[in-house]
């Protein structure tokens, strides 16, 4: 591939003028690449000595093993107390408890006995209305006196 992502392709050939090609490599690089491998030589031999000869690999996984069931245990005891924590809040605000439940009795009744004349039922309904607002104002706070409907 060429420059600048284009597929052309150049062939490119020098040629050796020296028909017998000779590397000459110098004192200095060849004590350089000695160094090297003696100084690579000691870090492995210094990695060597920190590792205990009788090191079980079994031991490790075991230990492994042994830190991951805690660290689940943590988790799943965690995610149980914050799920009861969350219970606990929403618990008494969604709650549902009966309010005017004798009213919603009569309104009830009233209907049924009255299909055809719903009208009929209309002050006992205004009555079930107020209550259940009184009841909600309570829930809330506000106390401001409700008037008729």
């Amino acid at each position: 591939m060429g420059l600048w992502g284009s597929k052309q392709q150049r062939e490119i050939k020098i040629s050796n003028p020296e028909p017998k090609p000779e590397v000459f490599v110098t004192e200095s690089a060849i004590s350089n690449v000695l160094k090297t491998v003696k100084d690579s030589a000691k870090e492995t031999k210094k990695l060597e000595e920190k590792r205990p000869e009788d090191f079980d690999l079994r031991l490790s996984t075991e230990l492994h093993d042994k830190r991951i069931s805690e660290y689940e245990k943590n988790m799943v005891d965690g995610l149980n107390l914050a799920s009861k924590q969350v219970d606990e809040l929403f618990r008494e605000r969604y709650t549902t408890i009966p309010v005017c439940s004798e009213l919603q009795a009569k309104v009830s009744k009233c209907y049924s006995e009255n299909s055809d004349r719903t009208l009929n039922c209309l002050e006992i309904a205004n009555e079930f209305i107020k209550c259940v607002e009184q009841e909600r104002q309570k829930k809330i706070g506000f106390t401001q006196p409700i008037t008729g409907a």
